[in-house]
């Protein structure tokens, strides 16, 4: 098969309840492997989640990236490579 890659995505938002299960849908949809999430909320009320999934094609990364940048109140998506 193809070789994978493991990503992480870094995703900051306005303080919003529905964050976490709005972007484990978007993962679900997708159909990428999720490693791992987790979200932690910061003393400034943001939200930050952190993403670890599984790609083969980058423009699998650059599609579910441009989805979760339109759920509300998401300001901000940046992706690491391990």
């Amino acid at each position: 098969g193809k070789a994978s890659y493991v990503v992480e995505i870094a995703i900051k938002a306005v303080d919003s309840s529905d964050l976490f299960l709005r972007v484990a849908n978007l993962v679900a949809e997708s159909k990428l492997p999720m490693l791992a999430i987790n979200a932690r909320k910061t003393r400034d009320h943001y939200e930050l989640l952190n993403l670890t999934i599984e790609i083969t094609e980058r423009e699998e990364l650059e599609h579910l990236i441009r989805k979760i940048r339109k759920i509300e109140n998401v300001m901000d998506v940046t992706r690491t490579v391990k």
